[in-house]
């Protein structure tokens, strides 16, 4: 990956980011669609700019909200075994698929992922707890079904 496509990339997260804020969701998948993404896996291990993951998980996220649920577990996906940089997104990107497998009528399998973000996060740090609480309630929903 060259320097250029790489400052292209993160320039088009940030930008993307803006749009997410300014709530034009389209225009923020449109920006992220133009990322190249192009490196090399091995890079991907040093380098938290390389592995470009709050763009993939941004990108996720505003598909999920788009409805474009097939689409955004495919970028949840990506946070199983790329990068050690990307298990900070690891539980977000459980409590996500949890929630499109939920919009997709894929219970039993919501549940899944909602079980293995809470047992990801039965520690949480204090300001993480309101996302916690959020999925203990959804999987006792599901539970009561």
């Amino acid at each position: 990956m060259g320097r250029e496509t790489l400052t292209n990339d993160l320039a088009l997260t940030v930008r993307a980011e803006v749009a997410h804020a300014n709530g034009d969701l389209e225009q923020a998948v449109d920006l992220l669609s133009r990322m190249r993404m192009s490196t090399w896996y091995q890079l991907t291990a040093v380098s938290a700019f390389l592995s470009q993951a709050y763009g993939r998980f941004l990108r996720a996220e505003l598909l999920r909200e788009l409805g474009r649920y097939s689409d955004a577990l495919t970028w949840y996906s990506s946070f199983e075994h790329v990068s050690p940089y990307d298990l900070i997104y690891l539980g977000p990107s459980l409590r996500g698929r949890g929630m499109a497998m939920e919009e997709l009528g894929q219970l039993d399998q919501a549940a899944d992922y909602y079980a293995r973000f809470l047992d990801l996060w039965k520690e949480c740090d204090r300001e993480l707890q309101p996302d916690r609480a959020d999925v203990e309630d959804r999987l006792a929903r599901l539970k009561a079904d």
